[in-house]
Order: C-alpha cells, then structure tokens, then sequence
C-alpha cells in the first residue's frame, strides 16, 4: 500500500494555467487547518481529457489547435508551457512529484543523492525515482515512516492550500484512505484499477456525485483518443506511453 498518494489541483480558469492542476507525489509534515468551503471549478462527469506522457504538446503558434479537442489536458508540468493551453481556452493538469526524487526536473540537483543524503528507497516499479526522506519517526515500505494517518493530513494540507489559490482538488490512488479523504477532494483519478482490481474502491468518489477516472498504460500503440470522465462509476481508460489515453 503506498501511503504517500498523488494530488492534482485544478485551476480556476484556463488564463491560470500556470497554476492550473497540479500532481504531487508526496507527503508532507500534518497539518490540520480545514479548506475553504468555496469550491472553485472542478471537472464534471462527462468532461473529455487527454493525458499526455511524455514531452509538450505538439501545437502550431500561429494556427491554435489540438486533436483531439478535449477540455482538459493531463501534461508534465517541466515539459509544458502555461501559455500553450492558455492559447487553447482548456484546462490542464500539470503533474510533478514532489515527495519524490528522479534526474531530469529542474530542481533535481538540489537534493543530495548520495548515500547519506536525501533519499529513501526506490519506488516500487519506478526505476530510478526514490522516496525523499520527510523526518518520519516510524517506518513501512517506503523506507520513511510515513503512515496511513501522515497521508490523510497531508491529503488535508494540500486541499487547504488549494483553496487558498483558487485551486480544486483531486486525489489520484490512494484507494485505501479515499474515503477518509473524500470531503475534501473534487474528482479522483486512478492508474491501472482493472488490473489491481480496486476499481470499486473509487465508486465512492462517484456515489458521492464526483467524477472519476481511470487509466491503464500500454506500450505496444502509439495513438490514442480522448475519453470522458464517468460520474456514475469508475472509467476505464487506456494510456498509451508517450501518447494519449483511449
């Protein structure tokens, strides 16, 4: 069970998208101040996205258009531009990770890589991306001590701090503490549930009348279409690496 889950934060409009959705991968120190009452947008059921893998979005400066024409677009937060969807009028999730470490971001030479230093373990199934140590005082798989409790906080924190900037919040995993979780979160987004069968685990988001989707990785396509999110139960979704999702 990963106890430190993944984030996204949605922005209010498409002009914020250099503070649109955000992914983390992390768990921070507790926190417990309550968010905001006043949601801000969130996606509804039925809204189209595409997830884009790996690099930016491929888009002619002069001639503003993309295929598929989604409303939302799930993009590497280093790789993309704020003012690309800006262009677009859509909305974007940028994801990073923050609770972990891997060479290529921007600000992975801040951190001490050697033994001794920063890191905790490699994550499981993600080769050469290492938990960052958060001073946790007990321990469990990710080699930190983070617990069940440290991630429902940290869950706590980020839709705070969401609220604070206009942000909407989504869980993405995390299917064993979600329904801790689910009044402050606005959607969910969840990796591989056919194949882990956890699928029902989400229906909660979606009884809850907030809408969920889902994405399963293959790496023998190289073209995909957009999807829709589902509201009245968990979405099945393909990714294709470095592409876009079925």
């Amino acid at each position: 069970m990963d106890l430190c889950t993944a984030f996204s934060f949605a922005a209010s409009s498409p002009a914020a998208s250099a503070a649109a959705l955000v992914t983390f991968n992390a768990c921070v120190a507790r926190h417990r101040q309550h968010p905001a009452d006043e949601t801000p947008w969130q996606p509804a059921a039925g809204t189209t996205w595409q997830i884009l893998l790996d690099g930016p979005l491929a888009m002619d400066p002069q001639a503003p258009a993309v295929t598929p024409d989604v409303e939302v677009f799930d993009v590497d937060l280093f790789a993309n531009q704020a003012s690309t969807f800006a262009a677009l009028g859509k909305r974007v999730v940028c994801y990073f990770s923050a609770g972990s470490y891997e060479d290529g971001p921007t600000d992975s030479g801040d951190f001490d890589a050697g033994e001794g230093g920063d890191l905790g373990r490699e994550l499981e199934g993600w080769p050469g991306e290492y938990w960052l140590d958060t001073n946790s005082e007990t321990t469990n798989r990710n080699g930190l001590g983070l617990t069940a409790a440290d991630s429902i906080d940290c869950i706590s924190f980020l839709a705070f701090e969401a609220r604070r900037r206009g942000l909407a919040m989504g869980l993405k995993n995390g299917g064993s503490i979600i329904k801790n979780v689910l009044p402050v979160i606005d959607f969910s987004v969840k990796e591989e549930c056919a194949a882990y069968s956890e699928c029902d685990l989400y229906k909660a988001v979606t009884d809850a009348g907030k809408p969920c989707s889902t994405s399963s990785t293959r790496t023998w396509r190289k073209r995909g279409c957009k999807t829709r999110m589902r509201g009245d139960g968990p979405a099945r979704r393909r990714a294709r690496a470095g592409s876009a999702p079925s």
